[in-house]
């Protein structure tokens, strides 16, 4: 490795330059900046080096449309958890599920405030927040229904092979629309899954996947393997593949598959049948209750999954688990009471 030391005039240069940058911020400090001010700066200088851009599209929609009009006149300094729970319990309180993500950008932006010293402390978390009604329980599919969701999608479509896919790998859709070949082993009958399909203002693009816990291998049956091989010898007569050659899926037209487009065209497929009530995400879930419903371990299933811990994954399929649950008190009951039909009473 070359090493190349900058000159005496160089690094006089540089020092006045963050000289210049050190008298800025301390003046944004003494004018007291007000929360728009925070906010250009946070995404000029922090959200492009820190964050991936659908989070900063994200970020930019909740707190433009429901932050900056309010409190974007404000000083920094005064914005505190006890107006923030005001605003979100009295004008927020319809719409719960997005005051919940509305804080989580907020969050983000006061935490860049301490970082650069504006204030002393994020007030975002101690911000109380409408509760979240309970949101009706989309349930999964059966066994008994699987032969009847396989014939539904037997037309040999982009979405027939996706909507296969998802529920026989647990992929996420994101995961799936970023499929590479050179992401499948097919002499170890392996996936590695390390990239999902994301969507900025500047376009769709290829990214990281949604957490570190998502980088994950999983292991092809013979159904998947099956499918895949059957999927790319169809793409090697298909114009529109030639586009990106090295992707697995895409659209019409050769360009990038995106959620959107899957979620759309899966619900044509399934809208006025037996199964209405699936989404593509319901799939996933659809594996994994499939999965427990086996008898594979809880671990195994949430790396398989790729939750960021074992936890996620008791919390969203406790459903699932209750009836393994009963199962090992009968079983604690066999072994050690040698009386299995013995009904548990709560006292």
């Amino acid at each position: 490795m070359i090493m190349i030391k900058t000159t005496a005039a160089e690094n006089k240069k540089i020092r006045g330059e963050l000289l210049i940058m050190r008298e800025k911020w301390a003046k944004r400090k003494n004018e007291e900046m007000t929360l728009r001010e925070l906010y250009d700066e946070y995404m000029a200088e922090y959200a492009p080096n820190c964050l991936k851009p659908s989070t900063i599209t994200i970020y930019q929609t909740n707190l433009r449309n429901h932050i900056l009009g309010v409190f974007g006149d404000m000083r920094v300094q005064e914005i505190d958890n006890h107006i923030l729970s005001a605003y979100f319990c009295e004008f927020m309180s319809d719409r719960a599920s997005i005051a919940h993500n509305v804080l989580h950008a907020l969050s983000s932006l006061m935490n860049y405030a301490v970082r650069m010293h504006y204030i002393i402390q994020n007030p975002c978390p101690e911000v109380m927040l409408p509760k979240v009604r309970n949101k009706k329980h989309k349930r999964s599919l059966h066994f008994d229904e699987l032969p009847a969701f396989f014939r539904l999608f037997d037309r040999g479509r982009t979405i027939d092979k996706i909507a296969r896919l998802l529920l026989l790998s647990g992929m996420r859709v994101g995961e799936v629309c970023a499929l590479q070949w050179d992401d499948i082993d097919f002499d170890s009958n392996t996936i590695h899954i390390n990239k999902t399909v994301s969507k900025s203002a500047e376009g769709v693009y290829i990214g990281e996947p949604k957490t570190k816990n998502s980088n994950r291998t999983i292991y092809m049956g013979r159904c998947i393997r099956a499918l895949l091989l059957e999927h790319r010898k169809m793409q090697q007569h298909l114009r529109r593949c030639k586009i990106h050659p090295e992707m697995v899926f895409v659209r019409d037209n050769g360009d990038y598959l995106t959620e959107f487009l899957v979620w759309y065209e899966f619900k044509r497929r399934v809208n006025n049948t037996h199964f209405s009530f699936l989404t593509p995400h319901v799939l996933r879930r659809s594996n994994a209750s499939l999965l427990l419903n086996s008898g594979i371990d809880l671990k195994m299933v949430s790396s398989h999954l790729g939750h960021a811990s074992i936890g996620v994954t008791a919390n969203i399929y406790a459903e699932v688990l209750e009836p393994a649950q009963k199962k090992i008190a009968r079983v604690t009951d066999e072994i050690f009471d040698g009386n299995p039909e013995e009904e548990v009473v709560d006292l």
